[in-house]
């Protein structure tokens, strides 16, 4: 367990909660305390404020960069201001230094990336994740599809397409990921 996780577990088990399962159930949770406003925001704009933080995670991830300035985060954003000013107010999971946003913590950005690839086809998480014209996935992601394994498997049953890919190409990913979600 990371410092991170082990805070976030102390936290939880202080508020007399229950321990999620799964590493992507508890970044679920920490997501959640980051929420500046907790029932001032209608559920689904939260999750479009969300979804906009899935967008610059995945930016990030895409180009290597730890920061990025308002302005190309609008961009990623599909030149939505309001939607960036909405989800940079709406969580406190990107901190601003010298007109520079980084998320506070590195597993927050593969976390939300998992949650955006959630939402991919297969075709397009390959696409993202793995070298082109191969389907490899590249190292910096790996974190990012074991949690992205764990965010379909909450959800329901993993597509056999899924499994014969990761099972064929990079089987070494299974080895990290939570055993009772397997």
């Amino acid at each position: 367990v990371t410092p991170l996780g082990l805070m976030s577990i102390l936290k939880i088990i202080e508020k007399q909660e229950e321990l999620p399962r799964t590493k992507s159930a508890l970044y679920a949770k920490i997501i959640e305390q980051h929420k500046r406003y907790n029932n001032e925001i209608p559920s689904d704009e939260s999750n479009k404020y969300l979804e906009g933080l899935d967008r610059v995670a995945v930016s990030m991830m895409l180009t290597d960069k730890q920061q990025l300035s308002k302005a190309e985060i609008v961009a990623v954003l599909d030149g939505n201001l309001e939607w960036a000013n909405s989800s940079l107010s709406y969580f406190d999971l990107l901190i601003e230094t010298d007109g520079l946003y980084h998320f506070e913590n590195h597993a927050y950005k593969e976390y939300l990336a998992a949650e955006y690839l959630s939402r991919q086809d297969i075709k397009k998480v390959q696409k993202i994740v793995c070298y082109e014209g191969k389907y490899l996935i590249k190292p910096q992601w790996y974190n990012v599809v074991m949690l992205w394994l764990q965010l379909l498997s909450e959800s329901g049953e993993i597509p056999a397409e899924i499994w014969d890919w990761i099972s064929s190409e990079v089987s070494s990913l299974l080895l990290g990921c939570d055993k009772e979600r397997i």
